[in-house]
Protein backbone atom coordinates (compact mmCIF):
# COMPACT_ATOMS: atom_id res chain seq x y z
CA UNK A 1 0.00 0.00 0.00
CA UNK A 2 2.82 2.41 0.90
CA UNK A 3 4.52 1.56 -2.39
CA UNK A 4 1.35 2.40 -4.35
CA UNK A 5 1.00 5.77 -2.58
CA UNK A 6 4.63 6.57 -3.34
CA UNK A 7 4.18 5.79 -7.03
CA UNK A 8 1.00 7.91 -7.15
CA UNK A 9 2.69 10.95 -5.58
CA UNK A 10 5.78 10.70 -7.79
CA UNK A 11 3.60 10.32 -10.89
CA UNK A 12 1.57 13.39 -9.95
CA UNK A 13 4.74 15.43 -9.44
CA UNK A 14 6.16 14.26 -12.75
CA UNK A 15 2.97 15.17 -14.61
CA UNK A 16 2.92 18.61 -13.01
CA UNK A 17 6.49 19.35 -14.07
CA UNK A 18 6.04 17.93 -17.57
CA UNK A 19 3.01 20.15 -18.07
CA UNK A 20 5.33 23.15 -17.97
CA UNK A 21 4.12 24.68 -14.73
CA UNK A 22 7.55 25.79 -13.55
CA UNK A 23 6.57 28.96 -11.63
CA UNK A 24 8.13 29.46 -8.22
CA UNK A 25 5.00 28.65 -6.20
CA UNK A 26 4.51 25.37 -8.05
CA UNK A 27 8.09 24.28 -7.43
CA UNK A 28 7.83 25.20 -3.73
CA UNK A 29 4.53 23.33 -3.43
CA UNK A 30 6.01 20.25 -5.09
CA UNK A 31 9.07 20.26 -2.81
CA UNK A 32 6.95 20.69 0.34
CA UNK A 33 4.59 17.93 -0.79
CA UNK A 34 7.49 15.52 -1.33
CA UNK A 35 9.02 16.33 2.08
CA UNK A 36 5.73 16.00 3.94
CA UNK A 37 4.88 12.78 2.10
CA UNK A 38 8.12 11.03 3.01
CA UNK A 39 7.91 12.24 6.62
CA UNK A 40 4.42 10.71 6.88
CA UNK A 41 5.60 7.45 5.28
CA UNK A 42 8.54 7.29 7.70
CA UNK A 43 6.21 7.77 10.69
CA UNK A 44 3.83 5.09 9.41
CA UNK A 45 6.64 2.55 8.98
CA UNK A 46 8.07 3.41 12.41
CA UNK A 47 4.63 2.95 13.99
CA UNK A 48 4.12 -0.42 12.28
CA UNK A 49 7.51 -1.65 13.43
CA UNK A 50 6.88 -0.56 17.02
CA UNK A 51 3.45 -2.19 16.96
CA UNK A 52 5.02 -5.46 15.75
CA UNK A 53 7.65 -5.40 18.50
CA UNK A 54 5.07 -4.66 21.21
CA UNK A 55 2.83 -7.47 19.99
CA UNK A 56 5.69 -9.97 19.91
CA UNK A 57 6.91 -8.81 23.33
CA UNK A 58 3.46 -9.34 24.83
CA UNK A 59 3.28 -12.83 23.31
CA UNK A 60 6.65 -13.67 24.88
CA UNK A 61 5.49 -12.27 28.22
CA UNK A 62 2.31 -14.37 28.22
CA UNK A 63 4.32 -17.46 27.30
CA UNK A 64 6.71 -16.86 30.21
CA UNK A 65 3.82 -16.30 32.64
CA UNK A 66 2.35 -19.67 31.71
CA UNK A 67 5.76 -21.37 31.76
CA UNK A 68 6.59 -20.03 35.24
CA UNK A 69 3.00 -20.47 36.46
CA UNK A 70 2.87 -16.94 37.89
CA UNK A 71 -0.20 -15.81 39.84
CA UNK A 72 -2.19 -12.64 39.21
CA UNK A 73 -0.58 -10.95 42.23
CA UNK A 74 2.87 -11.88 40.93
CA UNK A 75 2.15 -10.50 37.45
CA UNK A 76 0.83 -7.32 39.07
CA UNK A 77 4.20 -6.94 40.80
CA UNK A 78 6.03 -7.55 37.50
CA UNK A 79 3.93 -4.77 35.93
CA UNK A 80 4.95 -2.49 38.80
CA UNK A 81 8.62 -3.34 38.29
CA UNK A 82 8.25 -2.77 34.53
CA UNK A 83 7.40 0.89 35.23
CA UNK A 84 11.12 1.40 35.87
CA UNK A 85 12.07 0.20 32.39
CA UNK A 86 12.75 2.60 29.57
CA UNK A 87 10.16 0.66 27.55
CA UNK A 88 7.62 -0.80 30.03
CA UNK A 89 6.04 -2.89 27.26
CA UNK A 90 9.26 -4.97 27.24
CA UNK A 91 8.43 -6.35 30.69
CA UNK A 92 9.05 -9.92 29.48
CA UNK A 93 12.77 -9.11 29.99
CA UNK A 94 12.17 -9.08 33.74
CA UNK A 95 11.33 -12.78 33.58
CA UNK A 96 14.40 -13.86 31.60
CA UNK A 97 17.14 -11.43 32.56
CA UNK A 98 18.20 -11.58 36.21
CA UNK A 99 20.25 -8.37 35.94
CA UNK A 100 17.28 -6.36 34.66
CA UNK A 101 15.03 -7.92 37.29
CA UNK A 102 17.41 -6.97 40.13
CA UNK A 103 17.89 -3.49 38.69
CA UNK A 104 14.11 -2.94 38.56
CA UNK A 105 13.75 -4.09 42.19
CA UNK A 106 16.42 -1.59 43.27
CA UNK A 107 14.83 1.25 41.32
CA UNK A 108 11.32 0.59 42.62
CA UNK A 109 12.50 1.27 46.16
CA UNK A 110 10.72 0.09 49.30
CA UNK A 111 8.43 -2.92 49.00
CA UNK A 112 5.81 -4.18 51.44
CA UNK A 113 6.21 -7.50 53.26
CA UNK A 114 3.62 -9.02 50.93
CA UNK A 115 5.47 -7.75 47.86
CA UNK A 116 8.78 -9.10 49.22
CA UNK A 117 7.13 -12.50 49.64
CA UNK A 118 5.85 -12.34 46.05
CA UNK A 119 9.31 -11.30 44.91
CA UNK A 120 10.88 -14.41 46.43
CA UNK A 121 8.20 -16.56 44.82
CA UNK A 122 8.91 -15.02 41.39
CA UNK A 123 12.65 -15.56 41.84
CA UNK A 124 12.06 -19.21 42.67
CA UNK A 125 9.71 -19.81 39.73
CA UNK A 126 11.95 -18.08 37.18
CA UNK A 127 15.14 -19.67 38.49
CA UNK A 128 16.64 -16.34 39.53
CA UNK A 129 17.08 -17.67 43.06
CA UNK A 130 19.70 -20.10 41.76
CA UNK A 131 23.14 -19.24 40.39
CA UNK A 132 22.35 -20.69 36.95
CA UNK A 133 23.71 -18.76 34.00
CA UNK A 134 21.48 -17.17 31.40
CA UNK A 135 20.37 -19.47 28.63
CA UNK A 136 22.42 -19.31 25.44
CA UNK A 137 20.29 -17.79 22.66
CA UNK A 138 22.98 -17.92 19.97
CA UNK A 139 21.15 -20.80 18.23
CA UNK A 140 17.56 -21.91 17.66
CA UNK A 141 18.53 -25.01 19.68
CA UNK A 142 17.84 -22.89 22.76
CA UNK A 143 14.15 -22.56 21.84
CA UNK A 144 11.45 -24.43 23.73
CA UNK A 145 8.13 -25.92 22.65
CA UNK A 146 5.29 -23.38 22.60
CA UNK A 147 7.67 -20.42 22.42
CA UNK A 148 6.18 -17.54 20.37
CA UNK A 149 8.15 -16.27 17.38
CA UNK A 150 7.58 -13.99 14.39
CA UNK A 151 7.98 -15.10 10.79
CA UNK A 152 8.70 -13.00 7.72
CA UNK A 153 6.82 -14.65 4.87
CA UNK A 154 6.91 -14.13 1.10
CA UNK A 155 4.90 -10.91 1.41
CA UNK A 156 7.69 -9.46 3.60
CA UNK A 157 5.06 -9.04 6.33
CA UNK A 158 5.66 -10.42 9.81
CA UNK A 159 3.24 -12.94 11.25
CA UNK A 160 3.13 -14.69 14.64
CA UNK A 161 4.20 -18.32 14.79
CA UNK A 162 4.93 -20.89 17.46
CA UNK A 163 7.65 -23.46 18.09
CA UNK A 164 5.94 -26.82 17.57
CA UNK A 165 8.85 -29.12 18.41
CA UNK A 166 12.63 -29.20 18.78
CA UNK A 167 15.20 -31.93 18.06
CA UNK A 168 18.99 -31.96 18.05
CA UNK A 169 19.13 -31.19 14.33
CA UNK A 170 15.75 -29.68 13.38
CA UNK A 171 13.16 -27.17 14.47
CA UNK A 172 9.47 -27.38 13.54
CA UNK A 173 7.41 -24.19 13.49
CA UNK A 174 3.64 -23.89 13.45
CA UNK A 175 2.54 -21.35 10.85
CA UNK A 176 -0.25 -18.78 11.21
CA UNK A 177 -3.65 -20.14 10.13
CA UNK A 178 -4.08 -20.15 6.35
CA UNK A 179 -0.41 -19.45 5.59
CA UNK A 180 1.70 -21.64 3.33
CA UNK A 181 5.40 -21.56 2.40
CA UNK A 182 7.00 -23.09 -0.67
CA UNK A 183 9.64 -25.70 0.34
CA UNK A 184 13.35 -24.86 -0.12
CA UNK A 185 12.73 -21.17 0.53
CA UNK A 186 14.60 -19.25 3.18
CA UNK A 187 12.62 -17.99 6.15
CA UNK A 188 13.49 -15.08 8.43
CA UNK A 189 12.52 -15.78 12.01
CA UNK A 190 12.48 -13.26 14.89
CA UNK A 191 12.39 -14.04 18.59
CA UNK A 192 12.92 -12.18 21.84
CA UNK A 193 15.74 -13.19 24.17
CA UNK A 194 17.17 -11.64 27.33
CA UNK A 195 19.52 -9.78 24.99
CA UNK A 196 16.78 -8.25 22.84
CA UNK A 197 15.38 -9.08 19.40
CA UNK A 198 17.22 -11.93 17.67
CA UNK A 199 17.03 -12.76 13.95
CA UNK A 200 17.63 -16.19 12.44
CA UNK A 201 17.69 -17.24 8.77
CA UNK A 202 16.27 -20.75 8.38
CA UNK A 203 16.60 -23.05 5.39
CA UNK A 204 13.25 -24.78 5.00
CA UNK A 205 13.45 -28.53 4.47
CA UNK A 206 9.75 -29.37 4.13
CA UNK A 207 6.25 -28.16 4.91
CA UNK A 208 3.14 -30.09 5.89
CA UNK A 209 -0.31 -29.00 7.07
CA UNK A 210 0.69 -25.65 8.53
CA UNK A 211 4.05 -26.83 9.86
CA UNK A 212 7.52 -26.18 8.51
CA UNK A 213 10.68 -28.11 9.26
CA UNK A 214 14.10 -26.45 9.08
CA UNK A 215 17.66 -26.99 10.22
CA UNK A 216 18.78 -25.11 13.30
CA UNK A 217 20.30 -21.69 12.67
CA UNK A 218 22.56 -19.35 14.58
Amino acid sequence: MVKNYTETVLQAISEALNAGRYDVMTVITVVITVIVFFIVISLILKFRNKKRIIKSSEASYQHLIRKSNLTILETDLITKLASTLRSPEMKYLLLVNKAKFNSAVQKIGELSEKELSLLKSIEAKTGFASSAKLKDYSSTKSFSRGMPVYLELESKENHPGEIYSISDSDIIIKLPAGRQIIPDNKLRLYSFSPYGLKTYILNIEKTKEGLISARHAE
